[in-house]
C-alpha cells in the first residue's frame, strides 16, 4: 500500500416519489416492464453522482393520489406555497 489510496465514501441513499393523479398516468411514467423508469431512474442517478461526486443509491416509488396537484396540504408538503 502507497498510503495514497482513500476508502470509498459511503453511498449516498435516495428515495424518489413520483405523485400522479391517475393509474393510466402511472402506467406511461413506469413504462413497458419498466423501462421508461428504470431509464429515467438510471440517468438520474448518474447526473447525482456527478453532482455529489460519489455513488449513489437511488430508489424510485410511482404512486397514485388524486387531485394531489390541487391539494394546498400536498403542495406544501412539496415546497409550493404562498411566499
Amino acid at each position: 500500500s502507497t498510503g495514497t489510496e482513500r476508502a470509498e465514501e459511503p453511498r449516498a441513499r435516495i428515495q424518489a416519489l413520483i405523485w400522479v393523479e391517475r393509474e393510466s398516468q402511472k402506467a406511461i411514467i413506469i413504462g413497458h416492464r419498466g423501462e421508461a423508469l428504470k431509464a429515467a431512474a438510471s440517468q438520474a442517478r448518474l447526473e447525482m453522482q456527478k453532482l455529489f461526486g460519489r455513488r449513489v443509491h437511488l430508489e424510485v416509488w410511482v404512486k397514485v393520489k388524486d387531485s394531489w396537484s390541487s391539494d394546498e396540504a400536498a403542495l406544501a408538503s412539496l415546497g409550493y406555497g404562498e411566499y
